[in-house]
C-alpha cells in the first residue's frame, strides 16, 4: 500500500529544513537537482528528514500528473505549508530556468539556515532565563505561604508545585539538546525526569531523603557507560568526517577512508557500517537502523550519501567540516551558560535557606517550623540542577559531578533547615 501524505507541516519542513539542505548540497555537487533528491527520497533510497517524505512523494505525484518536472516544482512550492520552503523551491526554479547556478543558491539558503539554527539557540536560553527567573519567584513565594500561618497551602502541595515546575524547565531545556544534537536518547532524559518528580520524597523525612538518592544513584550507574558508549560513537564520527575531509585533500576517496575507519574502530556499530559497504549498502541508508546518535548519524549521512552517485567534491567536504565545527562551537556556547545555571541552582538553594531563616520569627507563632520548608527546598535543587544538565547538552544522572551537586547540595539545605 503506497504511502500517503501525512505528516506535511510547516513546523516540521522548517525544523529539518538544514538537514534537507546539506544532503541536497551533496547532490548539487555531483550535478544531481532538487528534483532527483525529491525522487530517491520518495522511492526510500536516500535518508532525508521525517517531514521531508511526504514532500517527496507529493513531488512524484504531481510529477507524474504533469509529466514536467519544473511545472511540478512550481506546484508543489505553491503547495508546501512552510513559507520558508515554499520561497526556497519557488527561487530553485526560477535560478533552474535562468542560470542553471543552483548551488549558490544552497549554499545562501544553508548559511542562512546556520545563522537561524543559532538565533533558535538563544531564543531557548532566553526562555530558560526567563524560566530561572520565575522559578525563583514561585519557589520563594510557595515557602513563604507554607511558613507563614494561617495560610492554607501545605508542604505537600508546595513541593508538588515546584516539581512540576522542574519538569516544565527540563522539557525547555530538552529541546536545546535536541537542536545542538546531543546524544540524549529518550529513556535517559526520562531518567533525569524521574528522579526530579520523585524528589518530594523529602517529605518522608530522612528516610525518603535516602530512598531519593538512593534512586539517583542507582540511574547513575545503569546509564553513565551507556552515555560514554554513545559519546564514544559521536567523537568516532566527528574524527572521521575531520579525517575524510582532510584526506580528500590529498588524493584519498572518501569511501576509503570510510571503510578504513568503520573497520579499525572498536564500536560494534560502525563495524557494522563497514561490512555493509563492503556488501555494496550505502552506510547512510542504516544510519536510523543501528540507532546512532544524532550528531553522528548526520556526519555519517553527510559524508556517505553521494557515494551512490558521484565522487565527494571538495565543496561538499568544505560543507560538512563548516557544519560540524558550527555544532561544535554551539555546544561550547551551551556549556558555558549550563555553568551560569549551576550557580544558579546553588544561589536558590542557598537564598531559600535564607529566607525560611528569616521567616523563623514568624513562625514562633503557631504556624509551621523553618524545616517545613525543607522539602520545597530540596526538591528546587534538584530541579534546577536537572534543567542546568539539559541546557548543556548533557543529563543530571548520567554525571558523577552533577548528580552529586544536586544530592550533596539537596542534603546540606536541607539538614541546615532542620537544626535551625
Amino acid at each position: 500500500m503506497e504511502k500517503g501524505f501525512d505528516g506535511l507541516s510547516a513546523k516540521r519542513l522548517e525544523e529539518g529544513f538544514l538537514d534537507f539542505l546539506a544532503v541536497l548540497a551533496s547532490f548539487e555537487t555531483t550535478g544531481l537537482r532538487v528534483m532527483d533528491l525529491l525522487e530517491q527520497a520518495a522511492e526510500g533510497r536516500v535518508r532525508v528528514p521525517g517531514g521531508y517524505e511526504p514532500l517527496a512523494r507529493l513531488y512524484v505525484f504531481l510529477e507524474r500528473a504533469s509529466g514536467d518536472p519544473y511545472t511540478s516544482l512550481k506546484s508543489l512550492a505553491e503547495l508546501t505549508p512552510s513559507p520558508v520552503v515554499s520561497r526556497f523551491l519557488r527561487e530553485y526554479g526560477e535560478v533552474l530556468v535562468s542560470t542553471g547556478v543552483t548551488m549558490g543558491l544552497v549554499e545562501k539558503y544553508l548559511d542562512e539556515e546556520l545563522e537561524r539554527h543559532w538565533a533558535r539557540v538563544s531564543s531557548l536560553f532566553t526562555r530558560l532565563d526567563a524560566f530561572y527567573e520565575g522559578f525563583l519567584i514561585i519557589v520563594l513565594t510557595l515557602t513563604v505561604f507554607t511558613l507563614l500561618p494561617g495560610t492554607p497551602l501545605s508542604p505537600a502541595v508546595s513541593a508538588a508545585a515546584v516539581a512540576l515546575t522542574g519538569i516544565a524547565g527540563y522539557l525547555i531545556a530538552g529541546r536545546v539538546s535536541k537542536t545542538i544534537l546531543a546524544p540524549a536518547p529518550q529513556y535517559m532524559a526520562a531518567a533525569d525526569l524521574a528522579v526530579v518528580a520523585s524528589a518530594p520524597l523529602a517529605l518522608a523525612g530522612v528516610q525518603g531523603l535516602a530512598l531519593h538518592a538512593g534512586l539517583a544513584l542507582t540511574l547513575h550507574l545503569l546509564l553513565r557507560g551507556r552515555v560514554r558508549v554513545l559519546r564514544g560513537i559521536e567523537d568516532e564520527a566527528v574524527l572521521l568526517a575531520e579525517e575524510a575531509v582532510s584526506g580528500l585533500a590529498l588524493g584519498v576517496p572518501v569511501d576509503a577512508t570510510l571503510t578504513a575507519g568503520f573497520h579499525s574502530s572498536r564500536s560494534l556499530v560502525y563495524r557494522l557500517l563497514g561490512l555493509a559497504m563492503l556488501n555494496g549498502f550505502n552506510p547512510s541508508t542504516m544510519v536510523d537502523a543501528l540507532a546512532l546518535p544524532p550528531l553522528a548519524g548526520r556526519l555519517i549521512s553527510l559524508l556517505a550519501s553521494p557515494l551512490e552517485y558521484s565522487g565527494f567534491s571538495r565543496a561538499l567536504a568544505s560543507m560538512v567540516s563548516r557544519f560540524s565545527r558550527h555544532i561544535a562551537q554551539s555546544r561550547k556556547w551551551c556549556g558555558e551558560r549550563a555553568r551560569l545555571y549551576l550557580f544558579y541552582a546553588v544561589f536558590t538553594g542557598f537564598i531559600l535557606a535564607f529566607t525560611a531563616y528569616l521567616l523563623k520569627g514568624f513562625t514562633a507563632l503557631p504556624g509551621l517550623p523553618p524545616e517545613a520548608a525543607a522539602p520545597l527546598v530540596y526538591t528546587s535543587i534538584v530541579g534546577t540542577v536537572a534543567v542546568a544538565s539539559a541546557s548543556g547538552g548533557g543529563l543530571m544522572v548520567s554525571s558523577a559531578g552533577k548528580t552529586g551537586l544536586a544530592l550533596a547540595l539537596g542534603w546540606a539545605v536541607y539538614l541546615l533547615l532542620a537544626i535551625l
